[in-house]
C-alpha cells in the first residue's frame, strides 16, 4: 500500500466513523450530545489532516476528487458544529465514495 493509500485509508475511517456516531440522530439531537458531536468533530479534524498529507501530486493526479467536499473541512483550529452537521451530510458521502473508487475495496483492505 503507498502512502498515497493509507492516507486515503485514514480520511475513509474517519468519514465512516463520523457517520456512524452519528447515525440515526437529528440535527438538534447532534448539538445537543456533547459526546456525539465531540466525537464527530475529532473525526473531521483527523480527515483534515490526512487530507492535508495527500499533497498536490495527488490532488493533480485525481482531478475529479471531491476537493471542494475535502475543503470545506476548512483550515481553522475548530470547525463549528452547524458546519460539521451540513459537512456530515452534505460532504462525507461524496467522500467516502471518491476513497472507494481510488482504492480498490475501499475500507475492506
Amino acid at each position: 500500500m503507498q502512502a498515497s493509500d493509507e492516507t486515503l485509508m485514514e480520511v475513509y475511517k474517519a468519514a465512516s466513523h463520523a457517520v456512524e456516531f452519528a447515525g440515526g440522530m437529528n440535527k438538534t439531537a447532534f448539538m445537543l450530545d456533547v459526546k456525539t458531536h465531540s466525537a464527530v468533530l475529532y473525526q473531521l479534524l483527523i480527515m483534515r489532516q490526512a487530507a492535508g498529507d495527500l499533497g498536490d501530486e495527488f490532488r493533480n493526479e485525481h482531478p475529479n476528487f471531491p476537493w471542494k467536499a475535502i475543503d470545506a473541512l476548512g483550515d481553522e483550529t475548530a470547525i463549528e458544529l452547524n458546519d460539521a452537521w451540513d459537512i456530515l451530510w452534505r460532504d462525507i458521502p461524496a467522500i467516502v465514495t471518491a476513497v472507494e473508487t481510488v482504492i480498490p475495496h475501499g475500507g475492506d483492505s
